[in-house]
């Protein structure tokens, strides 16, 4: 019956998927105009499937008390607002924002989803050929779960995708500006900082290889020795952002992240399949250094 259920809930999501596929292959056999109107489609859909999502995932129990206790009196005592949650202050003053437009939660899933269709599109338009396809792979490998249930981190994470040319046009300043917004709305985003410097630069195949042979190494073995450096650094901004690191690395979380399933297959294979095309990708583009 459980089975039976679980196959119940994915039709969904699986319906959505078959129609990006449906226009994927359409896509090819379409001029430049009707692949401008396949994109629209393709937004338009996106932003009905989640755009009016409902209670679904589990971030909403963070996020909904916490717009219905915003108000006018939030964005004038600002500081007082940051003072009291761990939200950063880009998604604190956009969450007030929308409460000010239209007091409901609804209406500010609604904007924030707005936001990431449109920098995806942005994105997938200037780095693919094949944009509905380039969304099968992106709900595929955890669009679905980045979409629906981290509404900050995914805000900052597809703000930072559409600074590439940036880093590609080696523009720190403006880089770097993109980046302290990012930060706005996670404070992770500090990491995007310093990929500035190696993220453009072509390592060896085989120091590619290593990486991913001593990246699962730790993760299969639980070789936390990177947990105590992350929890004092962030424990400079504060006792609820060390408390965050632990709850992720050191908690329930971490049990969970470590468990073998078809993604880790599926990441492991991938891995090693770009190994294998390593040379021919650079070769194709020299922006797939970034991406690998």
């Amino acid at each position: 019956m459980e089975q039976y259920s679980s196959l119940l809930y994915s039709i969904p999501y699986v319906s959505l998927m078959m129609v990006y596929v449906g226009l994927a292959y359409y896509w090819h056999v379409s001029s430049q105009e009707k692949q401008n109107i396949i994109i629209v489609i393709c937004a338009v859909i996106y932003m009905f499937f989640f755009g009016f999502r409902g209670w679904i995932f589990d971030d909403w129990v963070n996020y909904y008390p916490r717009f219905e206790d915003s108000s006018f009196d939030s964005i004038v005592n600002i500081k007082h607002t940051l003072d009291d949650t761990l939200f950063e202050p880009g998604f604190m003053i956009l969450m007030i924002l929308c409460k000010m437009i239209f007091p409901y939660y609804e209406f500010f899933v609604f904007v924030c989803c707005l936001i990431n269709c449109l920098l995806l599109v942005r994105f997938f338009k200037k780095y693919v050929s094949n944009v509905p396809l380039a969304f099968v792979f992106f709900l595929c490998f955890g669009g679905i779960v980045i979409q629906a249930n981290l509404m900050r981190n995914s805000v900052a994470l597809l703000i930072f995708i559409n600074s590439l040319t940036l880093m590609e046009n080696r523009r720190f300043l403006p880089y770097l500006g993109i980046c302290l917004l990012c930060m706005t709305f996670h404070l992770s985003s500090l990491f995007f900082i310093p990929l500035y410097f190696f993220y453009t630069k072509r390592l060896s195949k085989w120091i590619y290889l290593a990486l991913i042979i001593v990246g699962n190494l730790v993760f299969l073995f639980k070789f936390y020795f990177i947990t105590p450096l992350m929890v004092d650094f962030a424990g400079h901004f504060g006792e609820g952002y060390e408390m965050l690191v632990e709850r992720y690395t050191e908690g329930a979380l971490a049990e969970q992240s470590v468990d073998l399933s078809i993604g880790y297959i599926e990441r492991l294979f991938t891995s090693f399949l770009i190994f294998c095309y390593y040379d021919k990708l650079v070769e194709i583009r020299k922006a797939n250094v970034m991406f690998i």
